[in-house]
């Protein structure tokens, strides 16, 4: 998987095993994200923004686990 930082307030999940699917996009930030990471284990994702949060995401559900 690879993960990106948006402009537009978003984050996406790329699959590398198959380059047709459609991205997984995390919505919830406010301003541009400026660093998005997985977790070692890469079940879980981070993005922070310039919008002055943190956000922990879990990357099979694309749920929001955390904001700070």
């Amino acid at each position: 998987m690879l993960i990106s930082s948006c402009a537009n307030g978003t984050s996406s999940i790329f699959s590398l095993q198959d380059f047709n699917a459609e991205p997984v996009v995390l919505t919830g930030h406010e301003d541009r994200v400026n660093k998005a990471i997985f977790h070692p284990m890469g079940e879980y994702a981070m993005t922070t923004s310039h919008d002055c949060t943190w956000r922990f995401w879990d990357v099979e559900t694309q749920k929001e686990l955390l904001l700070q």
